[in-house]
């Protein structure tokens, strides 16, 4: 009857050890979005006032590859 009840309360303190050691990892977020993209190499685009007017809008997951030439 001793070794039941020693582990009911091993059981117990296991489970409550588990559920406290549960990570978070703060609020989920979706960015894959309403992404700018254009195949150039302008160094002025990291400035704030850059018009990104003409780039085109995407989603993620995206590959810049694909509009280039093919190559082997």
């Amino acid at each position: 009857m001793k070794n039941k009840a020693f582990f009911i309360i091993l059981l117990g303190l296991l489970v409550c050890t588990v559920v406290q050691a549960q990570v978070s990892f703060g609020e989920a977020k979706k960015f894959n979005e309403n992404w700018l993209f254009s195949l150039s190499d302008d160094s002025l685009s990291t400035s704030a006032s850059y018009d990104d007017s003409k780039w085109r809008k995407l989603d993620l997951p995206h590959d810049w590859s694909v509009e280039g030439q093919l190559s082997p």
